[in-house]
């Protein structure tokens, strides 16, 4: 097993504390709408990118020569995605059976499709990132990336346009789930392995600074057209994804870094899989005993949530390392 670097599960670390801040967040604060909360929200709107980028990263460099050593990486690496999912689903199931009066036979359809919870269409992601890896590989470079942004971009405005002209709710694990919504990212990756991005960290910042503001814009708009600020706040729009690009860069453009003294977000990034697959279960707990959504309280429920998915990790993880790695993400 090749040597872990400290500075990539630092990034894995971070995008896993901006994903369980994005869930724990309510931007309605005791049902006033709270443009601090929504700030905060675009801020981390990176974290999947993010993640998908690390991956499309550490990919840029595998090499097929034949589909047979193709299929030999899918044997190892779709194992390590889909068996921790298969574990990680079967709470997520019985809540579905205990509390949403789900029979069987839809609870395996939900297994099927990655939508026991709505975090699952990650995995579902990942695993087409893996299928689909020679023919990506061959667009790491200037020409692909811009294919692949357009692309990316044509998802977001697709989706803006069915829900705000023709009234369709596109289900979260159809326009999520699919490689092409997020494509930018994974072959943004790619191409930061292996080629430098011709522009300074001071103009890098600038330009975060202005697709930040933008993104705040595009909020405001998306809400008072759809008047919801939940759809309003996703992710999943062309500010956001430009927003989430620049940051993307800034972070992977270098290829050296020395950090040390964040030893707790290398742990936490470590076993961020596992972490993404479980806190939902630790949040959807507190989140029974919590009424008021302030500021500070969702801060707390955050902090717990981020304490205990690490902790049920590390613990688990010293009782069985091997089986903690092969069956559960850790």
């Amino acid at each position: 097993m090749s040597e872990r670097i400290k500075y990539y599960d630092i990034l894995r670390g971070i995008a896993i504390i901006a994903v369980i801040l994005i869930h724990t967040l309510n931007v309605e604060v005791n049902n006033v709408i709270s443009w601090t909360a929504i700030l905060i929200r675009q801020l981390i709107n990176f974290a999947v990118p993010l993640f998908i980028a690390l991956s499309g990263y550490f990919m840029a460099d595998k090499v097929f020569n034949t589909q047979h050593t193709h299929k030999m990486f899918l044997e190892k690496q779709l194992v390590r995605v889909y068996l921790p999912y298969l574990i990680w689903s079967l709470p997520y199931m019985f809540l579905g059976l205990y509390f949403h009066a789900d029979t069987i036979l839809i609870s395996l359809f939900k297994l099927i499709t990655f939508q026991t919870s709505g975090i699952f269409y990650y995995v579902l992601l990942i695993i087409q990132f893996y299928v689909f890896l020679p023919l990506l590989k061959k667009m790491a470079n200037t020409k692909g990336l811009i294919i692949a942004s357009l692309l990316s971009f044509t998802s977001c405005l697709v989706l803006i346009f069915l829900k705000l002209f023709l009234e369709i709710e596109v289900p979260l694990i159809i326009y999520a789930g699919n490689l092409v919504t997020w494509l930018m990212f994974f072959i943004l990756g790619m191409y930061l392995k292996n080629n430098k991005m011709n522009i300074n960290n001071t103009a890098l910042l600038i330009l975060i600074i202005l697709s930040l503001i933008l993104e705040m814009i595009v909020t405001k708009i998306h809400y008072d057209l759809l008047n919801n600020m939940n759809e309003a706040i996703t992710a999943v729009k062309l500010s956001s994804f430009i927003y989430s690009g620049m940051i993307i860069t800034l972070l992977l453009r270098k290829k050296d870094v020395y950090i040390e003294n964040f030893k707790f977000l290398e742990s936490l990034g470590q076993v961020s899989y596992a972490i993404y697959l479980n806190h939902l279960l630790i949040l959807l707990f507190v989140n029974n005993f919590v009424k008021e959504a302030s500021l500070t309280n969702q801060l707390l429920i955050f902090l717990f949530t981020v304490g205990v998915s690490y902790l049920i990790c590390i613990m688990i993880k010293s009782i069985n390392k091997n089986i903690a790695h092969k069956y559960l993400g850790i």
